[in-house]
């Protein structure tokens, strides 16, 4: 058991990140290593080191034609000593070993070698000698052989040349250990904060949701920790706006409900007569349940994008019209003066007239609840660019500046103690606001707080793009 957990743990280390970086980056230093080392070892220590030599020699123009001529010319080897000596020193060696130039006469005889090669011998085809040819005759032999080399008795050079050998190696094992040790450090440097992230990741999703990733590290590793912060804030956001609507959702289906059970109770124990009053009072209870229900489903469906929109192009100002007609009476009543300003020529928009109309019929409720007797609702369009704009002013006590950002929020309500039958749900100007989205519009409030100066609401939709004749906004 313990040797299997030996492996499993070898193979958890195996698989971070930084330790394959680090081998990697490992791996790839002693490569590098060992392909300078061999090709050192192939320059000094091949053995067909000479053959290469010899084969350049052949080539036209070079050492052998130049032995070719001295012998056309001379018709001897006699003298040519000065031609091999500056060719020998042009042959590698280092201290102690070299390559010898050994030159033999058509008959073997040797008439040039090195000193410390094999002398005492000629040439032979056991030696793989290269033959040099004039007018089809063989007139010598060339041969390299590996010889020992003295070092002269005041070798700077050479030490020098040895020093540096030892140097080169010294230096590279030194090199190639840092760059690893380096390559460790700076992979573990890197991976470091993807570790702290995934921490953060998990201490987050145990409910701690004001947990939040440290933005260390590289640009690309800080990028996902910002993201992983913006997604934590958006996370806590709609979690919070989840507790609060479920409160919201409770606290106003709980006042008729409790108006309903405390009227029923009343009936059963006698206290009330069933009169055509407390059937009123309990329908208009189960009115304002059912109105809840409807407008938690709209709402709900618009956010999701699933609310069916029956769409075709229609013309904006015909559903304003019709819906400011509707209004008209209830405005008169409210010693409210309700004025219409509609652009002649029609504003064509792709949309469901249906859900125009409940956007109308929200911003107009919202508007008369908020305006007092005596005060004006204005409605006016504009054609701006691509878009048509409703706008809705009125002349009540108008919108604080803080809280503005947070009027199209459900169950939202400037003054917490206006209960439904007073001030609604505060669900009318989200579903405004999700109903535009889905048009694909937008919704702006604009209020400077004063009050008597009253609240501006704009609902801008996109003008539709076909040339036809907008349909008239009507149920048939």
């Amino acid at each position: 058991m313990s040797g299997q957990s030996g492996r499993l743990d070898i193979m958890k280390l195996m698989n971070r990140l930084w330790v394959r970086m680090s081998l990697a980056f490992s791996l790839a230093v002693a490569i590098s290593m060992i392909l300078v080392a061999m090709t050192g070892l192939i320059i000094n220590r091949h053995e067909r080191l000479g053959d290469f030599f010899l084969d350049r020699y052949q080539l036209p123009g070079t050492f052998v034609a130049q032995l070719v001529d001295y012998y056309r010319q001379n018709r001897s080897w006699e003298g040519v000593d000065t031609i091999l000596a500056v060719q020998e020193s042009e042959l590698p060696r280092v201290p102690g070993r070299g390559l010898g130039l050994m030159l033999a006469d058509a008959n073997g005889r040797v008439v040039y070698g090195t000193s410390g090669s094999n002398t005492d011998a000629p040439p032979g085809p056991q030696d793989s000698p290269m033959a040099i040819i004039w007018g089809g005759q063989v007139i010598g032999y060339i041969q390299l052989n590996r010889v020992a080399v003295s070092p002269p008795p005041d070798p700077p050079a050479g030490f020098l040349q040895q020093q540096i050998g030892s140097l080169v190696v010294i230096v590279s094992v030194i090199g190639g250990l840092t760059s690893i040790i380096a390559g460790i450090i700076v992979t573990r440097s890197l991976t470091a904060p993807l570790g702290h992230l995934a921490q953060t990741a998990r201490e987050f999703g145990a409910k701690n949701m004001d947990k939040r990733a440290s933005l260390k590290g590289s640009a690309e590793i800080t990028e996902v920790a910002k993201a992983f912060n913006e997604m934590a804030d958006a996370l806590q956001k709609n979690e919070q706006q989840r507790r609060n609507m479920v409160a919201d959702i409770a606290h106003e289906l709980r006042t008729p409900l409790a108006v309903l059970k405390s009227n029923l109770e009343a009936l059963q124990d006698g206290v009330f007569q069933l009169t055509d009053e407390e059937l009123q009072v309990l329908v208009d209870q189960t009115e304002l349940l059912g109105h809840l229900v409807s407008d938690l489903h709209d709402l709900a469906q618009a956010e999701a994008r699933q609310l069916h929109l029956d769409t075709e192009v229609i013309d904006f100002s015909s559903v304003v019209s019709r819906t400011a007609e509707k209004f008209a009476p209830s405005a008169k009543t409210h010693a409210i003066a309700l004025q219409v300003q509609l652009l002649p020529d029609p504003l064509p928009v792709e949309a469901d007239w249906k859900r125009l109309d409940q956007v109308m019929n929200n911003l107009l409720t919202n508007a008369l609840q908020h305006t007092p007797p005596g005060g004006t609702i204005q409605i006016w369009q504009q054609r701006d660019g691509k878009w048509a704009r409703l706008m809705i002013q009125d002349t009540g006590s108008g919108i604080a500046p803080e809280h503005l950002p947070h009027v199209f929020e459900r169950f939202y309500r400037i003054d917490p103690s206006r209960s439904r039958e007073t001030g609604g749900a505060g669900l009318g100007l989200a579903i405004v606001k999700a109903i535009v989205e889905m048009h694909n519009g937008c919704v702006e409030a604009h209020s400077d707080g004063v009050p008597g100066s009253g609240t501006r609401i704009t609902v801008s939709l996109p003008l539709a793009k076909s040339a036809g004749q907008p349909a008239p906004a009507t149920s048939s």
